[in-house]
């Protein structure tokens, strides 16, 4: 499915020029541009349109664009970089994958766009599993990319699956002292980070503070309020939500209780969201089965097949792109 979350912006850019009003007499001043075919000239246009919807974060009309450049002109490497990174904000890893697997043109490459190259492929290659040791991974993409906030998130989300709390911390910290501009995502995994610690005060000044960065990405909304929910501040935590949108805080914020083996706040909270909307009954049912199969037996498991089909190591509300 496509998303947008948690790694970040492309290492790849492409620049547009302000144009001026030109007089009469300056005409004979300005050198002949050489012809184009059509052919390349609508490719330069997609790649100039799928870079701009990029950094407007739409992501989904990103990748139709670096994906038209791309099957038109194999060998543009710009394009199948631009492809990459799209697909990568859109959590379409195995897609990212496939795509900076294919390393025809690198040899001939300018350095930036080797370097940016890497930094796609090794995003992919950790988010597939392809990797032995992702921090030597994306320590050797970091050192050709230290402005590649992704690769940060990236670096930070592995301390905090290791429970490196300081590591993790310090990483973020660097992340946002190298490029300020990509404050919401960092503090917003900097906040995930203090979540999965247990930390809820340090969470919800985090989503909070990228929430007012970045009003319109709902997700630092979303994470706020299920830190609320775990503050257990129930009417702040879904004020102006319909219900099945507060069903669904519910059940992840009892999803993350379950992980963090609050054994008792799981049960209540899952059950509250299937109060909530009986439309949800049948993940959240599965939820609480869980979680009583797990109370009955008095036996503890670190790993448990539930039905969103995830573990809070891998939850999905980090975010790469800033």
């Amino acid at each position: 499915m496509r998303r947008q979350i948690a790694l970040i912006c492309a290492a790849l850019s492409l620049t547009a020029c302000a144009s001026t009003a030109i007089k009469p007499t300056d005409f004979e001043a300005i050198r002949p541009i050489e012809p184009q075919t059509g052919s390349a000239l609508d490719i330069s246009l997609a790649l100039l349109k799928a870079q701009e919807d990029y950094e407007n974060e739409r992501y989904n009309e990103s990748y139709d664009g670096f994906q038209l450049a791309a099957l038109k002109s194999p060998d543009n490497l710009a394009a199948r970089i631009g492809w990459g990174n799209a697909a990568i904000a859109l959590n379409l890893f195995e897609k990212a994958y496939e795509i900076f697997s294919n390393k025809f043109g690198l040899d001939t490459a300018r350095e930036e766009e080797k370097y940016a190259h890497l930094a796609g492929l090794v995003l992919a290659e950790v988010a597939t599993g392809r990797v032995e040791d992702e921090e030597v991974r994306l320590n050797e993409a970091l050192e050709y990319n230290l402005h590649d906030i992704r690769l940060w998130n990236a670096l930070g989300q592995f301390h905090d699956k290791q429970k490196n709390w300081v590591p993790a911390q310090r990483t973020y910290l660097k992340a946002l002292y190298i490029d300020p501009k990509a404050k919401p995502s960092v503090i917003n995994n900097l906040g995930m980070s203090f979540l999965k610690q247990g930390q809820y005060n340090m969470a919800l000044e985090k989503f909070q503070q990228a929430a007012t960065l970045k009003p319109k990405r709902g997700l630092y909304d979303n994470n706020r309020r299920l830190t609320l929910v775990l503050m257990r501040d129930y009417d702040a935590a879904i004020d102006n939500l319909p219900q099945d949108k507060a069903a669904d805080i519910f059940n992840d914020a009892g999803f993350i209780a379950l992980n963090q083996k609050k054994y008792d706040m799981a049960e209540s909270l899952i059950s509250r969201a299937i109060d909530l909307s009986p439309a949800f009954n049948a993940k959240a049912e599965l939820n609480l089965s869980a979680v009583k199969s797990k109370l009955n037996a008095i036996k503890i498991q670190d790993k448990m097949v539930l039905g969103t089909e995830r573990s809070l190591a891998d939850w999905g509300e980090y975010v790469f792109n800033p």
